[in-house]
């Protein structure tokens, strides 16, 4: 459940948009919300790029099974993904997903699937996230 912006296209416009998305839901509480409506353990922030749908989305999202009519409902399907681990702010994270798709994903034999890619933040602090 969560918030979504649509994304564009081009890769480098979404690392100037979805930072100041981030911005807009901690400063107008919208963040506050959702991380209220989280269930499970532990309790995570998601980013979820959605781009194997015809509209491209980013979602922040938090894992819930309540119903809350201001949020987005999305789905994530069972699937395998590879994790890459990392600290820092949003700017490192930013560097390590160019590095992943630069010169990890050319030289692998990892084939994307018709799913989401997902960032999740298990310390959620702008100064010093850690994040997979």
């Amino acid at each position: 459940m969560g918030i979504s912006c649509l994304l564009d296209k081009e890769l480098n416009k979404n690392f100037e948009v979805i930072p100041t998305v981030w911005d807009t839901v901690l400063a107008d509480g919208t963040l506050t919300k959702l991380n209220a409506l989280q269930e499970g353990i532990p309790q995570l922030l998601l980013g979820i790029s959605i781009h194997h749908t015809e509209d491209c989305k980013y979602l922040i999202a938090v894992r819930s099974d309540k119903k809350d009519d201001t949020f987005e409902e999305y789905w994530i399907p069972a699937c395998k993904w590879e994790i890459f681990e990392g600290r820092g702010t949003n700017h490192s994270l930013q560097q390590l997903e160019k590095r992943v798709i630069a010169e990890w994903l050319p030289t692998s034999s990892f084939t994307f699937a018709n799913s989401p890619d997902i960032e999740v933040y298990i310390k959620a602090d702008p100064q010093e996230e850690v994040y997979e």
